[in-house]
């Protein structure tokens, strides 16, 4: 009678465990990540108005990045964009934090705001690239945010100002953003 009990558990227990295995191998988590990915390009449209132009990453067998590209037709600055760069940055992160069924996934667990690419490009309404030395676009990149104008004798893009993520996130909380250039 407890023998059979013991068998009976051991069963259900083996079962569960097969389920599961194939209810991951039916998971496809970059599609599960570009859906997460959607809901972040669907709030920088309607807080920021920024327009997602581009979406990718480095996922063959795990979840090493996710980049996101963003544009908006107007004029920007370096405290704007840090703050609009720093919070799509940590919902983008935390979304996929947050999701249990990616955590098998994950190339660091958590997954790591360096493993998250935004960038922020800004234009003229017409499409063009401003000329007078305002801000072209915010890049992060493996956790450094990278600012850069375009120089318009030499049509190529120059460095303003960089930073890192950490170092971007304390000038936001301290509320002393004149760290600009």
């Amino acid at each position: 009678m407890v023998l059979n009990k013991i068998k009976t558990y051991l069963i259900l227990i083996l079962l569960s465990l097969i389920l599961k295995v194939n209810a991951m191998d039916n998971f496809d988590f970059r599609t599960h990540v570009n859906e997460i990915g959607r809901i972040v390009i669907k709030e920088m449209a309607e807080n920021y108005d920024f327009h997602c132009f581009g979406k990718g990453g480095r996922m063959s067998d795990d979840l090493e990045a996710i980049e996101l590209y963003f544009i908006a037709y107007r004029k920007g600055s370096i405290k704007e964009a840090r703050g609009i760069e720093v919070k799509a940055i940590q919902r983008l992160t935390e979304l996929i934090n947050q999701d249990k069924r990616l955590h098998p996934f994950f190339r660091e667990f958590p997954f790591p705001t360096h493993r998250v690419g935004i960038s922020l490009s800004f234009l003229q309404p017409d499409g063009k690239q401003y000329s007078d030395g305002s801000l072209d676009s915010v890049s992060h990149i493996k956790g450094i945010l990278y600012y850069t104008t375009n120089d318009p004798i030499t049509n190529k893009f120059v460095d303003l100002h960089q930073e890192t993520f950490e170092e971007a996130q304390k000038i936001i909380q301290s509320g002393n953003e004149n760290n600009e250039k």
